[in-house]
């Protein structure tokens, strides 16, 4: 790849087309799908909240939220949610998708960190800082803030508080990188990726959607953790594969294939290929570790809660992506049952990826 032309102060690379992304790269996904029954009001719901504090200017932005269906992302992970904390789930996905484009937009490293900054604060105090008081995503934040203290307690907002602040690190590590024209190796990627995709929020939001209770000794043991990190990865890597035409036509460099191809010297094809390998090899730890829990004793039926709720992001993240247009079906998507074949799990081709 070499660099095309720089766009202010962000080098734009040439990239593949999408027929060149095209071809056999196909994601394994052997979970069921499922969607919650509140998805449409939820969905028309959270782009009013969105109009209401501003987070959405003018009809161009709107008709590009609402075709992202953020909610019947939520609804698909969340399926068993009611109304209400469903509702909380996909105002903060919504939130946080614009976030995330917000800055994306922003050159300054300094300017970013200023403002995540100002955002935790306002999260954690439930007012808003200096500076900030005429910021839309300062008010979103202290009202989602308040709805979910309102259904949970001041140690799980504060849990919450730290996820966001992990995020906001990555943020800030992703501005850096790209005001300083660096491309992070692969195990850097990897280790930040999982912070910037944003599940780890999801995860603790299912203390609201589905009743989960657990303590943090739980969270903390290895095989959660690691399905944690597996989820994520799952979720991360398949966005990395469908976003990647627009993200290398914008500039950006954080992305699976992208660094791939730089750091391994690997084809586009080659890369593709390795990332959907890398995904796969993901579903396969995971589906390892929830096949042989440890006994939690009397958290057993919870932590199987939570790993239901993990299975369906991954699966649901897949749903909502070729709902949407990410993804082009090569057949109709049917959960894939495990089969032994040769002492590897048989693979199914679900979906091209094809941008």
């Amino acid at each position: 790849m070499k660099p095309m032309e720089m766009a202010g102060d962000k080098t734009t690379w040439e990239g593949p087309t999408a027929d060149e992304l095209a071809g056999s790269i196909a994601l394994f996904c052997p979970f069921e799908s499922a969607i919650n029954p509140h998805v449409d009001e939820v969905q028309r719901t959270s782009l009013e909240w969105c109009l209401r504090f501003g987070l959405i200017q003018g009809p161009k932005q709107l008709a590009g939220v609402a075709r992202s269906k953020i909610g019947y992302l939520e609804a698909r992970a969340f399926h068993q949610a009611d109304q209400h904390s469903l509702q909380i789930a996909s105002d903060w996905t919504h939130l946080f998708c614009l976030l995330d484009d917000r800055t994306d937009n922003i050159l300054c490293p300094v300017e970013v960190g200023a403002l995540t900054n100002g955002l935790l604060e306002a999260f954690e105090s439930g007012h808003l800082p200096e500076g900030l008081e005429r910021e839309p995503l300062a008010h979103g934040l202290i009202d989602l803030r308040n709805r979910m203290l309102d259904a949970s307690s001041p140690a799980w907002l504060a849990r919450f508080a730290n996820h966001l602040r992990t995020l906001c690190i990555g943020y800030c590590w992703e501005t850096t990188n790209e005001a300083m024209h660096l491309s992070p190796d692969l195990h850097t990627y990897v280790k930040m990726r999982e912070r910037t995709i944003g599940l780890y929020p999801q995860f603790h939001l299912a203390v609201l959607t589905d009743g989960i209770q657990l303590p943090e000794s739980v969270y903390k043991h290895d095989t959660i953790r690691r399905l944690m990190t597996a989820t994520s990865n799952c979720v991360g890597w398949a966005n990395d594969l469908c976003t990647y035409e627009k993200e290398v036509a914008s500039g950006e460099r954080h992305n699976l294939v992208v660094v791939l191809m730089e750091h391994e010297c690997l084809s586009i094809q080659g890369a593709a290929r390795r990332a959907a390998q890398m995904h796969d090899d993901e579903i396969d730890v995971f589906l390892e570790l929830a096949e042989h829990l440890p006994d939690f004793g009397e958290w057993d039926e919870d932590v199987q809660r939570f790993v239901d709720v993990l299975r369906s992001w991954i699966r649901g993240h897949l749903d909502w992506a070729q709902e949407t247009g990410r993804y082009r079906p090569l057949d109709a998507v049917q959960p894939q049952p495990k089969v032994q074949s040769s002492g590897t799990w048989a693979r199914a081709s679900l979906m091209r990826m094809v941008n």
